[in-house]
C-alpha cells in the first residue's frame, strides 16, 4: 500500500462580532451616507454617528454576549449628561422601576442613554 500524502492550509476565521462586522459596518454606512471604510472608530471600537444637533453624538457598538456572536446585538446610545444631579437619578431610577428588562449603566462617571436591538442571528434566521 502506498503512503498518501497530502497538504493541509490553516487560515484564520473571524468569529463573534467580528464575524459580522463587515456587514454591519456597511449598513451602518448606508445608514449615515458614507462610504464603509470612511466611518469613524473610537479607542472602545464605538462608532461615532452623526446626528439632528450639533450637542448632541450619537454612538454605535456592536456586542454579543458569547464568543460566537450567536447574540450578537447593536447598542446605539449617547451620554445623557456629564453632570448628572440628583433629581436626574431619581427620575432614572423611577423609570427603571418600571421597566420589564433594565440595565443600570455607569460609565466614565456619566449616565449613558442606551437602546439595544438584536441581531437576526438570535432567532435563528
Amino acid at each position: 500500500m502506498a503512503e498518501a500524502t497530502w497538504t493541509a492550509s490553516l487560515k484564520p476565521f473571524a468569529v463573534g462580532v467580528d464575524a459580522i462586522r463587515p456587514r454591519f459596518e456597511s449598513v451602518l454606512a448606508t445608514v449615515i451616507g458614507v462610504e464603509p471604510d470612511e466611518l469613524d472608530i473610537d479607542h472602545d471600537r464605538d462608532y461615532p454617528i452623526p446626528s439632528f444637533s450639533d450637542e448632541l453624538m450619537l454612538y454605535a457598538r456592536l456586542v454579543s454576549d458569547d464568543e460566537w456572536g450567536d447574540l450578537a446585538r447593536v447598542q446605539v446610545f449617547t451620554v445623557a449628561t456629564a453632570d448628572p444631579t440628583s433629581d436626574l437619578l431619581r427620575e432614572i431610577n423611577d423609570y427603571n422601576q418600571n421597566l420589564a428588562f433594565c440595565r443600570t449603566l455607569w460609565v466614565r462617571g456619566a449616565p449613558p442613554v442606551v437602546s439595544t436591538l438584536s441581531s437576526k442571528r438570535r432567532y435563528g434566521r
